[in-house]
């Protein structure tokens, strides 16, 4: 017999294996939830609410950020590598400059 496991059928049913599966830390998970809509469901109780989530809505919900945030962080790191060339070629100036001047 063959077994067929689907991402949607395996869930993450704690906080802890949520974040145990995205190696963040359980603050980290829960601020993801509430600021961006990270994909968790509830199952409410007379108490407390038990939550789960599935692996693979959480895969989507990752590639959607990556991709929604992978153009700028390209035009940053291209900001910061033109920065660190005008810091560097600015210290060169400033060293063949001392140098003239005997410093």
């Amino acid at each position: 017999m063959n077994v067929v496991v689907r991402m949607q059928e395996i869930r993450l049913e704690s906080w802890k294996e949520i974040a145990n599966y995205l190696k963040r830390d359980v603050t980290t998970v829960r601020r993801w939830e509430k600021e961006f809509a990270l994909p968790v469901r509830r199952l409410q109780r007379k108490k407390l609410g038990a939550i789960y989530a599935y692996p693979g809505e959480i895969d989507g919900w990752l590639r959607k950020r990556t991709d929604a945030v992978a153009p700028a962080a390209r035009g940053g790191a291209a900001l910061a590598l033109v920065s660190a060339g005008f810091a560097i070629a600015g210290a060169g100036l400033l060293l063949v400059r001392n140098l003239q001047r005997g410093r």
